[in-house]
């Protein structure tokens, strides 16, 4: 009973552990910048850290262990028996019908995962602020509204279309300015715990409708001729027996 109790509190811990959410933070002021954080980790992603140069005598080393090796002859192997192409013993035995039936399984199980992945992603926050500026008045205004026209349609169907729960979006004219600003700011999660059942249901698809059946038609025939010729015949007891009497 102890080792059963133990055994389901250690899948509820990992399931409630799992169902904590990974964020994605996009950030765009002069820079761009990309960070994850899941629990108390969090991982920058770019700007990149920078890499700590390793000093002259290791590299030295290590140049020595590859010539050692490259001088090295390399060893003779003996000659592999030729095999049939699995593919193309799948292809004689099932012809095209076969094959077509494979690829759209594969790629039925594909969207199935793709479609259910990006239904689980939600938008935690999302912000745009925008200045146009292009020194002329007449070109700002021209310019703030052809931006106007992008934008705002664009939000409307993210919107529409994901789950979203913070967002803005703030487009001004600068008729002073002679470039654009923009800033902008997304926080995207996802469950690691409907991820990871995603992608199960992906394999089992992928494993139980494609692999078992490809395996099973690409085997190669064996030949009768070549078991028979094996065999090794049995000695003929009438001509023993016929120079006994002799």
């Amino acid at each position: 009973m102890k080792a059963l109790a133990i055994i389901i509190g250690i899948i509820v811990f990992f399931a409630l552990v799992l169902s904590i959410r990974v964020k994605v933070s996009l950030d765009y002021a002069e820079k761009p910048a990309c960070s994850v954080r899941w629990l108390f980790i969090k991982i920058p992603v770019y700007p990149p850290k920078e890499k700590t140069k390793k000093p002259k005598k290791e590299k030295a080393k290590k140049d020595k262990k590859k010539k050692e090796k490259a001088e090295e002859p390399p060893a003779e192997k003996a000659p592999a028996e030729k095999k049939e192409n699995p593919f193309m013993v799948f292809f004689k035995k099932e012809g095209v019908e076969g094959v077509y039936s494979l690829l759209s399984k594969t790629v039925s199980a594909l969207n199935s995962m793709i479609g259910k992945i990006i239904r689980q992603f939600r938008i935690e926050e999302l912000y745009l602020y925008m200045l146009i500026g292009a020194g002329d008045a007449a070109e700002t205004a021209q310019k703030y509204g052809e931006t106007c026209a992008k934008f705002f349609p664009l939000l409307g169907a993210i919107v529409s279309n994901f789950k979203v729960k913070k967002y803005d979006i703030d487009i001004s004219p600068d008729f002073l300015a002679n470039k654009d600003k923009a800033e902008f700011h997304t926080v995207i999660s996802l469950s690691p715990r409907k991820l990871i059942n995603s992608v199960l249901v992906f394999g089992l698809k992928l494993l139980f409708g494609v692999l078992l059946k490809f395996l099973l038609k690409s085997r190669p025939k064996k030949n009768k001729a070549a078991k028979q010729n094996t065999k090794t015949p049995p000695a003929p007891a009438k001509e023993t027996s016929e120079a006994a009497a002799v």
